[in-house]
């Protein structure tokens, strides 16, 4: 199984020949290790067992579901070319967790960049009473924190976000590509079809 998804064609080719679903399974676990890090870390928001439990029960249940969808579009448009490629499938869709990881960190780091931290232990304190005097106080307190500066660094900060969505999107559309073997509007519109599917679902 390929890992280096700066070249997301060969990685998921790679994934797709050479499942290895324990190594898809440490993806996971590894961005959950680094969203509960970031957010206890750099900005002190603690997560309690019964969210973080949530939290992994939610991430694997994307990766099974997604790779249902995945190999159900790819069986409706290319048959038996999908016969015995379900582990492979989802080997290739962990990938994703690598771009999300490090999107979760760079979104901490951005949040952690512009605001100071009595800012973010307010909004923290704020979750925690769910009262609308402590949420008053913590608006007022993040808006005195953003400058010319903050703007900047939130403005890169969306950039690399949307620079990493694409990413991982296209790291998805490599594996329906790869799977419906189509021409280019056609495997569009299969990983299209994917995706309303997968974000329509979790949604709702």
């Amino acid at each position: 199984m390929n890992l280096n998804i700066l070249k997301p064609g060969n990685a998921v080719r790679d994934s797709l020949e050479n499942p290895n679903l324990a190594i898809s399974a440490g993806l996971v676990a590894a961005f959950l290790i680094v969203y509960v890090i970031s957010r206890n870390v750099l900005l002190g928001i603690e997560l309690d067992l019964g969210l973080i439990a949530f939290l992994v029960f939610r991430e694997f249940a994307k990766l099974v579901f997604l790779g249902v969808v995945v190999y159900l579009v790819a069986y409706l448009f290319a048959g038996k070319n999908t016969d015995g490629k379900f582990n492979g499938i989802l080997s290739a869709i962990s990938l994703r967790w690598i771009v999300v990881a490090i999107n979760a960190l760079v979104l901490s780091i951005v949040i952690f960049a512009i605001f100071s931290p009595a800012s973010l232990n307010a909004v923290a304190t704020a979750k925690s009473t769910n009262s609308v005097s402590d949420y008053g106080i913590a608006f007022d307190m993040l808006k005195e924190d953003i400058g010319s500066f903050e703007i900047v660094i939130a403005g890169i900060g969306v950039l690399a976000g949307l620079v990493l969505l694409v990413w991982r999107e296209y790291l998805l559309y490599s594996l329906v590509a790869e799977l419906v073997q189509g021409s280019i509007l056609k495997n569009l519109f299969s990983w299209l079809l994917v995706t309303v599917i997968h974000i329509t679902v979790f949604i709702l």
